[in-house]
């Protein structure tokens, strides 16, 4: 071939080049199939984890750092509110005696309160939720599980009582003694264990 031709190859390729689709973009909602827990474990469902998804970037939009400031506002001494390592997620903790009666899964008198600022946050900002209720690894492991995981039910029950539509958008998993963020072998470190985590992003 000669120089003129290759030359004349090359400016047709970088020329089309813009319209092949090979543009990396911006990660949305859309890209990322379900949120990931704070620490970066997979979530249910198979999905792809967010540091192993093609189009992620590790950016915090305004708006997010907005309603970061909102709710904790919001939920002042209640709850403990973060952005996550993976870019636009909050995440939010809260120590499961704020919530719920000693290993039970029957919500504390008042809890509907800090619930509705919760819903209310989330539907006046068109944001989702996944929810993660935790224990400590005391007692039997099955137990601690079945507890999440009821936990969990009971608040997917009062956070949509009756939306279908919504819920499909809004996880609720019990993960038992998974994933501790504290020594069990210390009843400071049990109390930070025994937690329930929401991760919220648009």
């Amino acid at each position: 071939m000669k120089p003129l031709d290759i030359f004349l190859v090359l400016v047709v390729f970088f020329l089309l080049l813009p319209f092949s689709g090979c543009r990396s973009k911006r990660a949305t909602s859309a890209d990322i199939p379900v949120f990931f827990e704070g620490n970066g474990n997979r979530v249910e469902n198979g999905a792809v984890s967010l540091t192993e998804h093609p189009y992620f970037v590790p950016e915090r939009s305004d708006f997010m750092k907005q309603r970061k400031k909102e709710l904790q506002s919001l939920m002042g001494d209640t709850a403990t509110v973060e952005f996550t390592a993976y870019g636009d997620t909050l995440k939010m903790t809260m120590l499961s005696s704020v919530l719920f009666l000693d290993n039970s899964s029957t919500l504390k008198r008042g809890t509907e309160s800090v619930l509705q600022k919760i819903r209310s946050f989330l539907q006046n900002n068109k944001l989702n939720m996944n929810v993660f209720v935790y224990t400590d690894s005391l007692g039997v492991a099955e137990y601690n599980l079945l507890l999440t995981e009821k936990r969990a039910k009971s608040l997917s029950l009062s956070f949509f009582p009756a939306q279908d539509s919504v819920k499909s958008r809004n996880v609720f998993v019990g993960k038992g003694a998974e994933n501790p963020v504290g020594d069990n072998s210390t009843e400071k470190g049990r109390l930070r264990n025994r937690r329930v985590l929401f991760l919220i992003a648009r």
